[in-house]
């Protein structure tokens, strides 16, 4: 009879066990190069756990404040992502650093969101309901944005995988509309600089954690008599090595004009995602 062994149902055999261990020496083998402690048994991915998607390495991040004002910089950065549903409770997690610069100046990012809530519907399919935060500040010799949103609620459409025997069931995707109720701001273009303090928000988001690939898009409408639009997403593709591509966009008022600073940072560095736990035989 097959028996689920990993992402795909396999006969149980020695051949397979083999195959299985050897995947799990080098996983061990290619983090002791990096330099890494890992404790790992000889084992398989074989039971559903949590989304967890993770990179870090060298990131650089060419950056635009106006038309004519804009560069690169470069440094060191890092990205984790988490979720889980666990019966009716779910909950999701992203943060993000970064620290470097060019010879203009320093370059820095944090961003922490963290959203629990319920996830309604036994299954896979789930309705979804989710608060919490978000918060980050980025500043460059070129750009810059800080931003506070708390509170926030997500409503909207969830997948969370089950079982062991298909591809999709370590996926995991949202999607659903968000709002806040108070966000505060500023922003940098050049030397001009805008800011806002106690105003509503309303957009969407949609996340996505999968075995090698992790992925979100968010989209925030902030209500002002001069409305700010901010467009944030990240992909990333994690097999040990990592590649990751974040970008934000922000259309707002500067002192009576409009302008659209942007910046896209790519990461290349060490990095894994999946829905599954390493177990030993």
């Amino acid at each position: 009879m097959p028996r689920t062994n990993s992402l795909v149902l396999v006969p149980d055999t020695v051949g397979v066990r083999a195959a299985c261990m050897y995947y799990s020496a080098a996983m061990r083998q290619l983090l002791a190069t990096m330099g890494l402690v890992v404790m790992l048994g000889p084992g398989c991915i074989t039971e559903r756990t949590a989304n967890t998607a993770f990179v870090v390495g060298g990131r650089v991040a060419p950056t635009d404040a106006t038309e004519t004002v804009g560069g690169t910089v470069g440094g060191l950065g890092g990205t984790v992502s988490a979720a889980e549903t666990d019966e009716l409770f779910t909950i999701w997690g992203h943060a993000d650093l970064f620290l470097g610069g060019n010879t203009r100046g320093w370059a820095g990012e944090a961003e922490l969101a963290v959203e629990g809530g319920a996830a309604f519907f036994d299954g896979e399919h789930h309705l979804l309901l989710r608060g919490g935060f978000d918060g980050g500040v980025e500043r460059n010799p070129y750009t810059g944005l800080m931003l506070l949103e708390l509170p926030v609620a997500t409503v909207g459409y969830q997948f969370h995988g089950q079982g062991e025997s298909n591809p999709e069931s370590s996926l995991h995707f949202d999607i659903g509309a968000r709002g806040g109720l108070a966000s505060a701001g500023r922003a940098f273009a050049a030397d001009a600089v805008a800011d806002f303090a106690g105003a509503p928000q309303l957009g969407f988001i949609s996340v996505l954690l999968w075995e090698i690939v992790a992925a979100r898009i968010q989209y925030d409408h902030i209500f002002m008599s001069e409305p700010w639009e901010v467009i944030r997403s990240e992909i990333c593709i994690e097999i040990g090595a990592a590649i990751c591509v974040d970008t934000r966009h922000l259309v707002a008022d500067f002192e009576g004009v409009q302008r659209e600073p942007a910046f896209v940072g790519i990461t290349f560095g060490f990095g894994f995602a999946t829905g599954y736990e390493w177990r030993s035989w």
